[in-house]
């Protein structure tokens, strides 16, 4: 899935040219991540639709059970939609695409054969309102805009009132970068202030960053690895640990992704053996 929506332009206008700040480019290894989830899916998705067109019979006891329609159509959704989740990912990678948090702008930028390209550019004077928000599904930097007409503004591919439409902000930045929504959400806001924007009290708490780690998190994190390996209770502990970690930075949070990952592999693989097992 994108990190950035971008606003909406009948005929976008030529790029504006890149500037100076702060860079945060995308991270390896939660690309990695995403992408093996999305691998498990397709695999997952892969057989649910094939047990539905062979008859597959998961259970063989007294009361026989297939896959239902429900489960074919959600394995289809899998085989197709993944497919597109990793090319996105992976062009973001490869084109390099980065955040750049300047002294009065926000920019997103990739690179080209000709050099650096300007893909969003968000000028500070046009920001309502920048903030750290969290959903039941996704942690992200949510921004919203004075004006999407504003001339300074500029994105590549519309779609910021498709994207304010749907959940009341124009932009969204998400978790594919090397620092955290948190940690971006802290440094927008600081440079939003430094520029001159005024942040409301609730948007300029959401993004506040702990310490550090806490002795019990370090303790977490280690049992996490420990126990990754055991299908099931290591995929609880793994995404506990990652939740308790939230919002720190250090060798914790490393441990976590490396925890999930194994901890997702070895869970679904005893699913698949068990499902075709029976």
């Amino acid at each position: 899935m994108a990190d950035v929506a971008s606003l909406h332009y009948a005929s976008p206008p030529p790029a504006p040219p890149a500037v100076q700040g702060t860079l945060i480019g995308r991270s390896a290894s939660k690309t990695v991540v995403m992408l093996g989830v999305n691998a498990l899916l397709f695999v997952f998705g892969a057989f649910l639709v094939w047990a539905k067109m062979t008859g597959l019979t998961l259970d063989a006891g007294s009361q026989p059970k297939q896959v239902t329609w429900w489960g074919y159509l959600i394995g289809m959704a899998g085989v197709l939609l993944t497919p597109v989740a990793c090319y996105r990912l992976l062009r973001a990678f490869w084109v390099r695409e980065r955040l750049v948090i300047g002294a009065d702008r926000l920019q997103v930028i990739e690179r080209r054969p000709e050099g650096d390209a300007v893909t969003l550019q968000i000028p500070y004077k046009n920001i309502a309102d920048v903030r750290y928000e969290t959903t039941s599904s996704d942690r992200r930097v949510s921004v919203t805009l004075h004006d999407v007409n504003d001339p300074a503004t500029y994105a590549l591919r519309p779609r910021f009132r498709e994207t304010h439409e749907a959940t009341g902000r124009h932009l969204h930045i998400g978790s594919g970068y090397r620092s955290g929504p948190r940690e971006i959400a802290a440094a927008l806001q600081g440079a939003f202030v430094a520029w001159g924007g005024r942040l409301s009290p609730d948007a300029a708490g959401s993004a506040l960053l702990r310490s550090g780690p806490t002795t019990s998190t370090k303790v977490l994190s280690v049992v996490a690895v420990i126990t990754c390996l055991v299908p099931g209770l290591g995929l609880v502990l793994a995404v506990g640990s990652l939740w308790a970690a939230r919002g720190t930075e250090g060798w914790p949070k490393k441990l976590n992704l490396l925890s999930l990952i194994l901890a997702i592999v070895m869970t679904s693989c005893v699913a698949l053996l068990w499902v075709i097992g029976r």
